[in-house]
C-alpha cells in the first residue's frame, strides 16, 4: 500500500507502480463505527439525563477505561482491515498486471 506523499515506484524491484483500486472491507467500516459509537456512548449521557448507561460512565476514570477499549478495539478492526486490503491489492495486482508482463 502506497501512501500519498511515497513515490509511485516499487519498493523492492524499482519499477513504476501502479495503482490497484480496493473497496474498504468490512473490518474498516466496523472500526471506524466503533470509535464514533464509543465517544458517542461516553459523551450523550453528559448531555441527556437518564439513559440507561449513566452509570457505566459515571466517573472519569471509568470513561477513560471505556475510551481505551473502544479506541483499542476500533484500531484492532482497521489494522485488520489494512492487512486484507493489502492481500486483496496483491491479488488483484498480479491478476490483472501479469498478463501484460507476458505478453
Amino acid at each position: 500500500m502506497k501512501s500519498r506523499l511515497e513515490r509511485n515506484r516499487c519498493e523492492v524491484c524499482g519499477a513504476e507502480a501502479r495503482i490497484v483500486r480496493i473497496a474498504y472491507p468490512w473490518q474498516y467500516w466496523a472500526g471506524v463505527g466503533l470509535v464514533f459509537g464509543g465517544a458517542l456512548f461516553l459523551l450523550i449521557p453528559q448531555l441527556v439525563a437518564g439513559l440507561p448507561w449513566e452509570a457505566l460512565v459515571a466517573s472519569s476514570s471509568v470513561r477513560i477505561v471505556w475510551l481505551i477499549v473502544f479506541v483499542g478495539f476500533g484500531l484492532y478492526l482497521t489494522n485488520w482491515a489494512v492487512r486484507v486490503m493489502k492481500d486483496r491489492a496483491l491479488q488483484r495486482g498480479l491478476e490483472l498486471y501479469s498478463e501484460e508482463a507476458k505478453a
